[in-house]
């Protein structure tokens, strides 16, 4: 029975290399002496890499300070002790960093703007904060871990505009465009008043040549009269 129960707990321990966790395979062999009344014996385990606690080890934030044993065999063991939490950032424009603590641990992952993040999280004892990156400073106060596994934040404003922002060099360009604009209709507006301005004096002397011919006919008519009663 005593050599059952070591082969039996031998089996269900794991073994942490690399941030890959071994389990043992169950072929125990088992060799036994018996001399002076004592038993003597070897017990031979072949380990190989467990995958799926191998994985959820590597997906779980905190996996290191969190109990993994007798999970060899029993993974709900491990499904009770963690969790998945959505993460969702209702911002249109605006990235937010949430700050992630358990046992006085704190890491951290960043949700972009209208995008959700699942991570698996210890069962309970998580708080969580909200950083802005656009305010360059925190939104909420340290906060336990809401229990429908959902962490909500931000809103999208559809009626606010998107501001494009312009560094010195794209505001230059603008100004450089607008002063040309200016140049070329200031340009155009004077062309006009000028070209309108000779026009009205062709007009004006136009009609001027035309009274002078018709002041000379009627003298000349005038005149032809005079000479005509004379004779």
């Amino acid at each position: 029975n005593s050599i059952n129960s070591i082969a039996l707990d031998l089996t269900n321990q794991l073994i942490f290399l690399n941030n890959t966790i071994y389990s043992a395979i169950l072929d125990v062999s088992v060799s036994i002496d018996f001399n002076s009344g004592n038993i003597l014996g070897n017990i031979s385990l072949t380990y190989q890499q467990n995958d799926f606690l191998t994985e959820l080890y590597k997906q779980t934030m905190f996996s290191q300070l969190l109990n993994w044993s007798g999970s060899a065999y029993n993974y709900t063991l491990m499904e009770d002790r963690i969790d998945v939490w959505e993460f969702i950032n209702n911002y249109k424009n605006e990235s937010i960093q949430v700050l992630l603590r358990y046992n006085n641990l704190i890491d951290n992952l960043t949700v972009s703007a209208q995008n959700t993040i699942s991570q698996f999280l210890p069962n309970t004892g998580v708080e969580y904060r909200l950083w802005s990156e656009e305010l360059q400073d925190y939104i909420s106060d340290w906060e336990t871990l809401p229990e429908n596994r959902s962490v909500n934040f931000g809103f999208y404003a559809e009626e606010i505009p998107d501001i494009p922002s312009f560094d010195n060099t794209s505001i230059t360009i603008v100004l450089i465009i607008l002063i040309f604009i200016g140049i070329i209709s200031l340009t155009t507006y004077f062309v006009y008043k000028y070209n309108k301005r000779v026009q009205k004096l062709k007009v004006a002397n136009a009609r001027q040549h035309t009274i002078d011919k018709d002041l000379i006919k009627g003298v000349s008519r005038s005149y032809s009269s005079r000479m005509k009663k004379i004779k």
